[in-house]
Parts: C-alpha cells; sequence; structure tokens
C-alpha cells in the first residue's frame, strides 16, 4: 500500500468501526465517533484528491514537454533538444545541426537572415507551424570547436490550446523578422 493511500485505507477503517459502533447503540458517543469517522475519511480523501490533481498537472506539463521535444527533434533530425522550458518563455536549444540546415516537417509562416551580421556568420530567423504549434526561433553559426556547425535558438513556441497564444507569438515574430532582417 503506497502512502498516499495509507490515510484513506485508515480513514475508512474508523468508519467501518464507527458504523458497526452505531448499529450496535444509538448512544450520543457512537454517532460522534460517526461523524469524525467521516470527517476524517473526507479529509484524507481531499487531501488525496489534492495530491493526485496536482501529481497530474505535473505529469500532463511533462507529457507536453515531451510532445514539444518530439516536435523539435522533428523540426531538426540531425541535431539533439539540449533545451526545452516552458516556463522561461517558451525557451528552447537545439545542438549539432550541420551547415545550412533548415527546419523539416513543418510549415514556414516567415523567414529572414539578420542584417548586420558577418558574411560567414548566419543568424537566420524562422517562424514556422509545426501541427498545432508555432514556433519562433534562430539557427545560428556554432562557435570554433564546439563540434557542430550551428545551432537553434528558440525565442517562443506556442500551442493552439493556449488561447490567443499563436496568434501572439505569430505576430510578434513577424515584426521581429520584418525589423531585424528587411
Amino acid at each position: 500500500m503506497s502512502n498516499q493511500q495509507k490515510p484513506v485505507q485508515e480513514a475508512i477503517n474508523r468508519l467501518r468501526e464507527a458504523a458497526v459502533a452505531d448499529a450496535q447503540s444509538s448512544t450520543e458517543e457512537s454517532k460522534s465517533k460517526l461523524s469524525w469517522a467521516e470527517l476524517g475519511l473526507w479529509e484524507a480523501i481531499g487531501a488525496l484528491t489534492r495530491t493526485d490533481i496536482a501529481a497530474a498537472v505535473k505529469r500532463a506539463e511533462s507529457r507536453r514537454v515531451q510532445t514539444i521535444q518530439d516536435t523539435l527533434q522533428g523540426l531538426f533530425p540531425e541535431g539533439t533538444v539540449v533545451f526545452c522550458k516552458p516556463d522561461h518563455g517558451g525557451s528552447f536549444e537545439i545542438n549539432g545541426l550541420n551547415k545550412g540546415s533548415t527546419p523539416q516537417n513543418c510549415e514556414v509562416l516567415a523567414s529572414g537572415q539578420e542584417r548586420g551580421v558577418a558574411r560567414n556568420e548566419r543568424r537566420e530567423h524562422f517562424l514556422v507551424k509545426a501541427g498545432d504549434t508555432v514556433f519562433f526561433f534562430r539557427v545560428c553559426s556554432a562557435s570554433p570547436g564546439s563540434g557542430y556547425d550551428e545551432f537553434v535558438a528558440g525565442r517562443g513556441y506556442a500551442h493552439a490550446s493556449d488561447a490567443g497564444a499563436p496568434e501572439r507569438l505569430e505576430a510578434y515574430a513577424r515584426d521581429a523578422i520584418q525589423a531585424l532582417c528587411n
């Protein structure tokens, strides 16, 4: 029996004992035991429910991050997703890209090479849609000696289930690409 199940089982046992005592006698004392047993049961269920809800939310968030990571891996199959944090504004990073890498398995909504970057350097911004998620990122030249040519620095992502977030991210990304690249 898990630690979460123990308080519930104990409360159920107390409730059974109080019910038996109540059936044998209708004194105030047994009625009191029954109400305390019921209270204990409901408190235990409430605590367990709060714990379960918190755990379920954590599991759902973990699955969502995993889904985002899988989608990012699909955008750049040759790279490695090394960072993906929804609580950091949806930032992410993908390392290990070859020179000239472009996003795969997505619809490119907007893109542009940033002005003022050295001729042999790359800093290309992309706004893409993969499934129900919009991603805004830039592909940059890696530092010499890093072991790979380019990497992705994510600026944000938004899933369709986040009311209005994809539209806001898309508008922001289009404005940023326009300002930086044209």
